[in-house]
């Protein structure tokens, strides 16, 4: 498989600036003069989404491939994200393959399978990525319904799985598509259904993680509520059992701490200081993106989170300091709720304290250090966390690192 940098996912970045900055800048809207008054007949604006620091909410369904014998249309992603394949792409598939393909529902299951043949062959050759994977797909969803069909079925998706970028939420939807439907099918030999239960779940876990990292948290929700039919497969399987529950987790917790914080949005907006640092905390240590929040220390100087603010600038150029911020994170973390902000706060103060013991600067700095070290071994015990660490496509090691 291919690892490569995640793709669709930087309009929500923009998003996320817009409505946290959006969250601090209305702070200053007080010592602003009022607007002139509007005319009476305007057209009232949209009511507010249920959660103003997230993006519209998609329909995870909407990246699923279509497995139909003939497919008419183009996949379509949502908007945002990168697309399996250009419209090039299907134009050539079109051109090439299609009268041949609007043949298929009257051609026997030989004729089929000897057509999703054509297809495996042309992808060997092809140079074009997304037209590539079109082709493997669709001998896939051509033979998969069928006995006689199912080893040319079983052939394309092992080659598809080959290609797949596992962090192109397109391409990961795909993968979980034709595996799901290969999972559920009689016509699936018995112990290739529970592989096929095994990569639907990776990439089930997969795309829910993509749709966490996009805040997408309802299509994340969705995908695991899919698991549960590939759970029953995978009893003996206790990595993957591990891994799902661990899944699992991080999308409930991810839904809890955002439905949190957009309890603190108004608050904030009223320059509640544990609302706005709870917000800060959230652009800075989950989101890691200093540039979310940049600009909140300057509405409101003389609040906590400003101080916080002031305290980590410090601590990028004076080792030192790495010591002071690390005791205030650890005891603004003591006041959060348990769950996803917490842990990322901890784990913020975990890295400024082994910063400070590592450096060469603080070796005299023996009572601070001896602090230093027994705060970090009470941390990790706190639960202390860097972030999303689930890898559902890595194999099991024998002896898993903690």
């Amino acid at each position: 498989m291919v690892v490569g940098p995640s793709k669709g996912l930087g309009m929500f970045r923009q998003h996320t600036i817009l409505a946290i900055t959006a969250t601090i800048g209305i702070l200053a809207a007080s010592t602003i003069a009022a607007p002139p008054r509007l005319p009476s007949r305007v057209t009232p604006p949209p009511p507010p989404r249920a959660n103003p620091l997230l993006p519209p909410q998609i329909a995870v369904e909407s990246f699923f491939h279509e497995l139909t014998l003939v497919q008419k249309q183009p996949a379509t992603p949502p908007t945002g994200f990168e697309p399996l394949y250009t419209i090039d792409d299907w134009v050539a598939y079109k051109n090439r393959f299609g009268a041949t393909a609007e043949e298929l529902p009257r051609k026997r299951s030989s004729g089929q399978i000897e057509f999703a043949t054509i297809l495996i062959t042309a992808a060997d050759t092809e140079t074009s990525p997304g037209l590539k994977q079109l082709l493997l797909l669709r001998a896939a969803a051509i033979c998969h319904r069928s006995a006689a069909g199912y080893p040319t079925a079983d052939k394309a998706a092992a080659e598809y799985q080959k290609l797949i970028d596992i962090n192109s939420p397109a391409q990961v939807a795909a993968l979980w598509t034709i595996a799901n439907a290969m999972s559920r099918l009689s016509v699936t030999p018995r112990p290739d259904r529970i592989r096929y239960s095994a990569i639907a779940a990776q990439a089930n876990m997969q795309l829910a993680i993509l749709m966490l990292k996009a805040d997408q948290i309802e299509a994340a929700q969705s995908m695991t509520k899919q698991l549960t039919y590939h759970e029953g497969w995978l009893r003996s399987n206790t990595h993957l059992q591990r891994l799902i529950s661990q899944t699992r987790t991080i999308v409930r917790q991810t839904a809890t701490m955002m439905d949190h914080l957009a309890a603190q949005y108004r608050p904030a907006l009223a320059g509640d200081d544990h609302a706005l640092m709870q917000l800060y905390l959230y652009g800075r240590f989950v989101k890691n993106d200093s540039a979310l929040v940049a600009d909140f220390p300057s509405r409101k100087p003389t609040s906590p989170m400003a101080q916080l603010a002031n305290q980590l600038q410090t601590s990028e150029w004076d080792i030192l300091a790495n010591f002071t911020v690390a005791e205030s994170l650890r005891s603004i973390a003591a006041t959060l709720p348990d769950g996803i902000l917490k842990q990322r706060t901890l784990y913020a103060a975990l890295e400024r304290y082994r910063k400070f013991n590592k450096s060469p600067e603080t070796q005299r700095e023996r009572v601070k250090r001896t602090q230093s070290q027994i705060a970090i071994e009470s941390l990790v015990s706190d639960g202390a966390t860097p972030g999303i660490t689930i890898q559902p496509f890595t194999q099991p090691t024998t002896q898993p690192s903690i």
